[in-house]
Parts: structure tokens; C-alpha cells; sequence
């Protein structure tokens, strides 16, 4: 009989390292001492993560506090320049309307005053029409004298 293909590998011996159970024991007391040291230190991490949430959750609860406390001062501040405002835009209201008041009387004066220059013109030219007559009058009175 004969074979197709490669031959079959030849058998593999391992040899099988027997060692001494306290060496398991010190490999296996290693490996948990490792994991002992390891969890110590990420408890430490942990504590060390946890105040400094607690520090930030402090901050954060005195910021909120400082927000409030300015949000009250600015809200009455805010209202206080309502109110002024308010208040000048009534005071601006009696200003105009004082404004309109004096505007009218001016206006009257003005008509007034008008009324006492055309009164005046007219005494003027009243007065020098009788001059005028006066004059020729004078005038006559001394040529009937030469």
C-alpha cells in the first residue's frame, strides 16, 4: 500500500515540568498580593476623585447661591430703574404739557403785541398827517405875518 502526499509527522514527546506545590502557592499568593496592591490603589484614586467631586459640588452649590443672591439684587435694581423711568416719563409728560401751555401764552403775547404795533403804526401816521397839517398850517400863519 502506498501512501499519496507527505508523510505524517513524527510523534511529539513534551515534557511536562513537575514543580514543587509551594511554587504554585508563591506564584498564586504573588498574583493576589498584585491585585490587593492594585485595588488599594484605585481606592486611593477613588478618595481622591471623591473629594474633588466634593470640592466641585461645594463650588457649584455657593455659585448657585452667589447667581441667586445677585439675580434678587439685579431684579430690584432693575425694578428701581423701572419705576425711575417711569417717573421721567411723567415728569416729561408735564414738561411738554407746560411746554404746549407757554407756547400758546407766547403765541397770544405775539398776537397781542402785533395788534399794539398796528395800533402804534396807525397813531404814527396819524400824528404825522396832523403835523404835516400843522406844519403847512405854520406855514401859512407866517406868510400871511410877512
Amino acid at each position: 500500500m502506498r501512501m499519496l502526499g507527505p508523510p505524517p509527522p513524527p510523534p511529539v514527546h513534551t515534557q511536562m515540568l513537575v514543580r514543587k506545590p509551594e511554587y504554585h502557592q508563591d506564584l498564586f499568593l504573588a498574583a493576589l498580593q498584585g491585585e490587593v496592591n492594585e485595588l488599594k490603589s484605585r481606592q486611593g484614586d477613588y478618595a481622591a476623585l471623591m473629594d474633588v467631586y466634593r470640592q466641585l459640588e461645594m463650588k457649584f452649590h455657593d455659585s448657585m447661591l452667589d447667581t441667586q443672591s445677585m439675580q434678587v439684587e439685579h431684579s430690584g435694581l432693575i425694578e428701581k430703574d423701572r419705576l425711575e423711568a417711569e417717573t421721567m416719563v411723567q415728569e416729561l409728560e408735564l414738561v411738554k404739557a407746560e411746554n404746549a401751555t407757554a407756547e400758546q401764552d407766547q403765541l397770544a403775547i405775539l398776537d397781542s403785541i402785533a395788534v399794539v404795533e398796528r395800533d402804534v403804526y396807525a397813531a404814527c401816521r396819524e400824528l404825522n398827517d396832523t403835523r404835516m397839517q400843522y406844519t403847512s398850517a405854520d406855514l401859512q400863519i407866517m406868510d400871511v405875518k410877512k
